[in-house]
């Protein structure tokens, strides 16, 4: 259950960054290379779903691997990668999502 908690707090740690560090690219990308007509804001619900739940992935699988590599000794699991991803584009069931699918296919936790 520690590990559950440390790696929640992790990946909220991740998603705070997420709104300044989407306005800050929403701002110089759209208005420094793209002309939009009156009344454009930039970009839309999806696109910015999509990479603030990216930016969130990349932030949080960062932070739990530095994490699990200074206090356990080891390295990032698939099962742990996969959960911390699936936490960003589906808060609270993507973990319990990416679990099933990879109880029902366990040949995907393994190295190749």
């Amino acid at each position: 259950m520690k590990k559950l908690f440390a790696s929640l707090a992790i990946t909220l740690l991740a998603v705070s960054a997420i709104p300044q560090e989407a306005n800050a690219f929403k701002w110089h990308h759209f208005h420094h290379h793209h002309h939009h007509g009156a009344g454009s804001n930039g970009m839309s619900g999806g696109e910015a779903y999509v990479f603030g739940a990216t930016f969130c992935a990349a932030g949080a699988l960062w932070l739990r691997a530095l994490y699990v590599s200074q206090n356990e000794n080891r390295e990032l699991t698939r099962r742990e990668a996969w959960e911390t991803a699936g936490f960003c584009f589906l808060p609270v069931v993507g973990p319990i999502i990416t679990n099933a699918v990879l109880d029902a296919n366990p040949a995907w936790e393994r190295a190749p």
